[in-house]
């Protein structure tokens, strides 16, 4: 293999990735667009385009794992171009009537990397280039940082996203607690909440929370 990145920065297992040259970053705009065209293809009813947890779009988004000097690089507005262009592709292959959503990795931890303003005027821009959904989590930091427990934990960024823009906003962070999921919505801290690992844990999470709610109303 022949890992790439943003930068040639050694990852936490010591692999020292290759920074990619600019066009091998069209050419990676182009084949996101390809697999959002397979997509719809295949009849999915959306396409959720991955900008957090670290990976590739999320690394150009930090200024952790982005020390380019290139357009693609350094400013904010550099740092944010490749995952634009990528969904400005992704809008044009799929047509304006089907759904867009983006994940959104909008900490990288304590002290470094992007910061909530500039993660609100992202999304801003985001919305502009046709993200219909914005699904709001960690960057580098991962989907589940050790040092943030309990549900919801990632719903305080989400609220701030929430703040910025008018298109619905996913709240996320270990949710089990149907009580807990419907109460974030109807508190208007989240427009929707996604449930990963109580799935995985139990396929019929959806089916035991409507049960759950309708015996409390």
């Amino acid at each position: 293999m022949d890992p790439v990145a943003p930068s040639a920065i050694p990852n936490d297992s010591g692999v020292s990735p290759r920074e990619l040259e600019t066009q091998e970053i069209g050419r990676m705009v182009h084949l996101f667009g390809e697999a959002a065209r397979r997509a719809r293809e295949a009849e999915f009813d959306a396409v959720e385009v991955h900008g957090a947890h670290g990976y590739l779009l999320n690394q150009f988004t930090s200024p952790v794992t982005n020390r380019r000097n290139d357009e693609y690089g350094g400013s904010f507005e550099n740092r944010v171009r490749f995952p634009l262009e990528t969904v400005t592709e992704v809008r044009s292959v799929v047509g304006p009537d089907y759904l867009v959503l983006y994940r959104l990795g909008a900490y990288d931890g304590e002290g470094r990397g992007v910061t909530i303003q500039e993660m609100q005027a992202f999304a801003q821009k985001l919305v502009d280039a046709g993200v219909n959904i914005i699904d709001v989590s960690g960057g580098l930091i991962g989907p589940s940082p050790d040092d943030m427990t309990g549900q919801g934990y990632f719903l305080p960024l989400a609220e701030k996203i929430k703040r910025a823009v008018n298109v619905p906003i996913i709240g996320v962070g270990g949710i089990t607690d149907p009580a807990f999921a419907n109460q974030a919505i109807r508190g208007a801290r989240v427009d929707l909440v996604a449930v990963g690992r109580a799935l995985l844990a139990n396929p019929d999470w959806a089916l035991a929370a409507k049960r759950a709610l309708d015996q409390r109303t």
